[in-house]
């Protein structure tokens, strides 16, 4: 059985080499272990993420021990950077749940990025007059 459509807006952001950027985001829950209950998030989706990325201090919600973490050197646009790999983390988009791998990363000024393993390629992905729409 095919669920309905899961669609949501771009976010416009002011951009200092252009008038406005507009990004794909998509609203997700994840799993805090900490507080017992779903934290929602805003992530971008990013068809050129290999797989899910967040800052740091999101660990501390979900009350993931970043240290038994596996460490990973991970290069992109933003440069070389340590990334402390989670395997499991529950997440929630739309009606649909399941678990994905996460990484990271020491940066706060990192939007939080949902990336292909595990997670977007779970979907069908389209991106539409300014609207990112997830089917399965």
């Amino acid at each position: 059985m095919t669920s309905r459509p899961v669609r949501f807006p771009y976010e416009v952001r002011s951009s200092t080499l252009f008038a406005a950027i507009r990004r794909p985001i998509a609203r997700v829950e994840l799993y805090s272990k900490t507080f017992r209950q779903w934290i929602a998030y805003t992530m971008v989706v990013d068809t050129g993420a290999d797989y899910c990325v967040l800052p740091a201090s999101i660990a501390l919600d979900l009350g993931i021990q970043l240290r038994h973490s596996r460490r990973w050197q991970a290069s992109g646009i933003g440069g070389r950077q340590t990334v402390l790999l989670h395997p499991k983390i529950r997440m929630r988009l739309g009606p649909w749940q399941f678990v994905v791998p996460a990484g990271f990363v020491e940066r706060e000024n990192l939007p939080p990025l949902l990336g292909r393993y595990g997670c977007l390629d779970r979907f069908d992905v389209r991106f539409r007059n300014f609207v990112t729409t997830f089917l399965r």
